[in-house]
């Protein structure tokens, strides 16, 4: 087993006076808690580095054109839909004020996955050992999903972050009793549990894992905090259920969601590892963890790691399925990044019960396996769909008082996310803008008639060509097309990027 001590000067200790006392001070914070700051450092370096590689993708394209719109309108649009995305908008609505390129709107996200990291380490520090804290902290800085999420304008890496200051406030409500803990603790654990909840309603699933891990304090020990437990789920349940509420009656919005299957699991696992090898990697050491639990953990108070982190992984990715099979569908894998630091937790406690030079070998194997993932997501079609290069070709070759018209209008969230490329290009088939509309996607006409008009009152009509495999999608598409074969329009050129093209007509 590694074994890590941490130095903690005596009381009776002399600090010098000055710089020599500062420089004192600095190296003694150091050697207490350098097993918390180099997983920070590294979570530090892997959430800064590449932020703004990528482009943006659809759903962050929807951050962008929610965030950059008044107040009044950005009220309109949670009315008629994502009011589940609402608070998450308006606490990002400062933010795109100073700017909306890729660094400055992913930044948020990037600083969460650092907490994230941190509050991981000292976790595992205060269930397991300062050996564990070092190996969780680093596996969860090493983890591709988390970084993919950390240059993701959305809400899923402030969420996971929240998640373990929820988690670790509850650690040290259970290992700090008496009135103190109402004064920090129990606040803590309440505001964080909440504003968590507030930002992705889902994450308030974090709660029934907790209770589970309440459960097996009190079957051991007869006691749990039951009171601040009950405390924090009443206050979140009373700010979510709103929320819940006119979400459900937007529900259409996932629509696009399947029931599971057996395959959704498997995509499951492979989602939260960051890859198939990385998946054998992984599950052997949570389960090394978890059966370690217990004979090498510090927490005297009958708590485990495996009791805390084994829910925390579990529960709410299965209430999520469950809910999916029983009553509508509203599972997706990234509703589940919340549970990647129970995984790292797990997995740092099976690497600290190795013995030194075997827990090296696994955190270099877990380092090779990941990083050239990591280096893949960072590149600029890392999120699977291009859209910076499509609007760059616009912004490259359009002229003034040029059209553009979309295969789909869900293909609108291109320029969405670049509006600086669109500038002056007429959306010949918008019925009204969607800040008019309080939408995120601007309505099309849809009379033929008047669909010819608008797109003979310009020369030259860009247009976003992608197929689709649903039908609705497909229809239309075919119906843009057929249009504009019945029209005369003359194909100028085309640009393959990614998974859609990019056509320049000139329209007779």
């Amino acid at each position: 087993m590694v074994e890590l001590k941490e130095r903690a000067d005596g009381p009776g200790a002399e600090t010098p006076a000055g710089w020599a006392g500062l420089l004192a001070r600095g190296r003694a914070w150091l050697a207490g808690h350098w097993v918390v700051a180099v997983p920070g450092l590294a979570g530090a370096a892997m959430a800064f580095w590449g932020i703004a590689g990528p482009s943006y993708r659809a759903d962050e394209g929807a951050t962008i054109t929610a965030t950059t719109r008044s107040l009044v309108e950005l009220a309109a649009l949670l009315r008629n839909g994502d009011a589940v995305h609402g608070p998450f908008y308006l606490l990002m609505h400062p933010v795109a004020q100073i700017g909306t390129r890729e660094w400055v709107m992913r930044a948020p996200m990037a600083v969460a996955m650092v907490v994230a990291v941190v509050f991981t380490a000292l976790i595992a520090r205060r269930l397991v050992s300062p050996a564990a804290a070092l190996f969780a902290g680093l596996v969860l800085a090493l983890a591709p999903t988390m970084s993919w999420y950390a240059h993701d304008a959305r809400s899923y890496a402030l969420v996971t972050a929240l998640a373990t200051v929820s988690t670790y406030c509850l650690v040290r409500l259970v290992q700090q009793p008496g009135p103190a803990r109402w004064r920090g603790w129990a606040v803590g654990y309440t505001l964080a549990t909440a504003a968590m909840a507030l930002l992705f309603m889902y994450a308030a699933l974090l709660l029934a894992a907790h209770l589970c891990a309440l459960l097996v304090l009190w079957r051991r020990t007869g006691a749990a905090p039951w009171r601040p437990w009950l405390i924090t789920t009443g206050v979140t349940a009373a700010l979510v259920l709103p929320i819940f509420v006119v979400g459900f009656g937007q529900r259409g919005q996932v629509g696009h969601l399947e029931p599971p299957t057996l395959e959704t699991l498997e995509e499951l696992v492979e989602f939260l590892a960051g890859g198939p090898l990385l998946v054998v990697v992984l599950v052997a050491l949570v389960a090394l963890g978890a059966a370690r639990s217990g004979r090498d953990d510090r927490s005297p108070e009958g708590w485990t790691v495996a009791s805390v982190a084994l829910p925390w992984l579990l529960a709410p990715p299965a209430l999520l399925l469950i809910a999916s099979v029983l009553v509508t569908p509203t599972f997706h894998e990234r509703y589940t990044v919340m549970v990647l630091p129970a995984l790292a937790l797990l997995a740092g406690a099976g690497l600290a019960a190795l013995r030194p030079v075997a827990a090296a070998v696994g955190l270099v194997l877990v380092a090779v396996l990941a990083l050239p993932v990591i280096v893949d997501d960072h590149a600029e079609n890392g999120k699977g769909d291009n859209l910076r290069i499509r609007a760059e070709v616009i912004g490259a070759y359009a002229r003034p008082g040029d059209g553009i018209m979309y295969a789909h209008s869900r293909h609108r969230r291109i320029m969405q996310a670049y509006p600086d490329m669109g500038a002056g290009l007429r959306d010949v088939l918008a019925e009204r803008s969607p800040a008019d509309d309080g939408s995120l996607i601007a309505p099309e006409v849809t009379d033929l008639a008047e669909m010819e008009r608008r797109i003979r009152s310009v020369d030259r009509l860009w247009v976003i060509v992608g197929d689709s495999t649903i039908p609705e999608r497909a229809a239309d598409y075919e119906r843009k097309m057929e249009l504009l074969d019945d029209i005369g329009a003359v194909e100028l050129d085309q640009w393959v990027t990614s998974r859609r093209e990019v056509r320049l007509y000139e329209i007779p």
